[in-house]
């Protein structure tokens, strides 16, 4: 027996990391990150592309022949191989395959808290966390279970302003995008913190949190 649509905590909390990142929530310059586009001839047969300017963060787009791929469905990435692995070969061409991302050794968007060594020169940073999980059976004695998520994006920056304006960046965006991710179905702000000030981080640095509700995410035993 296995689990079809087996949820993958450290996938969702990837996906929302690198959607932040493709939506500027902190520009280039702050992440310290640059943005290419590579490109690549199709065989027809090859199914694997990497890229060559590495530390890879974060993938911004996907064509082939110039019609955009759908991240997910038509290809996924691997972060540690720098990898795009697509479930179709493209088509055979000359550099009909474009592939625009984002590298560098310096990164300050991540799936977990910072630590509190950190300078205060590694600030703006945004953390993203998956902070519950709820399993249930949708009938009683039946393969299938629902989960629900309450995901986190944490942003740590310099006075109330600057933090509230990440925060609602981060709002907005996913109320744009809620029913656009792969590995969760719907994504919807739930509720948020007030500004603190953390002593940890050298008391120059505040911090607010809004959480995210992911209901309704079904899996299989078959």
């Amino acid at each position: 027996m296995a689990v079809t649509n087996l949820l993958d905590e450290r996938k969702i909390k990837e996906e929302l990391a690198v959607f932040l990142k493709n939506q500027n929530i902190l520009s280039t310059t702050d992440r310290g990150v640059a943005t290419v586009t590579q490109e690549f001839n199709g065989t027809g047969a090859q199914v694997d592309f990497i890229a060559t300017s590495v530390p890879l963060r974060n993938v911004r787009s996907v064509t082939v022949g110039g019609v955009a791929s759908v991240y997910g469905s038509d290809y996924t990435v691997n972060y540690s191989t720098a990898t795009v692995t697509f479930a179709v070969a493209p088509a055979s061409g000359s550099n009909n395959v474009d592939i625009q991302y984002d590298h560098g050794t310096s990164e300050k968007i991540f799936t977990d808290q910072p630590r509190y060594d950190l300078k205060v020169g590694s600030y703006p940073r945004i953390a993203v966390t998956l902070t519950s999980s709820t399993t249930q059976e949708i009938a009683l004695g039946g393969k299938d279970t629902m989960t629900e998520f309450i995901i986190s994006a944490t942003a740590y920056g310099f006075g109330t302003v600057e933090v509230d304006n990440y925060i609602k960046a981060i709002r907005s965006a996913v109320l744009l995008n809620k029913a656009n991710f792969y590995h969760i179905d719907f994504l919807t702000p739930m509720a948020g913190s007030p500004i603190i000030n953390d002593p940890g981080r050298v008391d120059k640095i505040l911090q607010k949190t809004i959480d995210f509700r992911a209901p309704n995410n079904i899996e299989t035993a078959s």
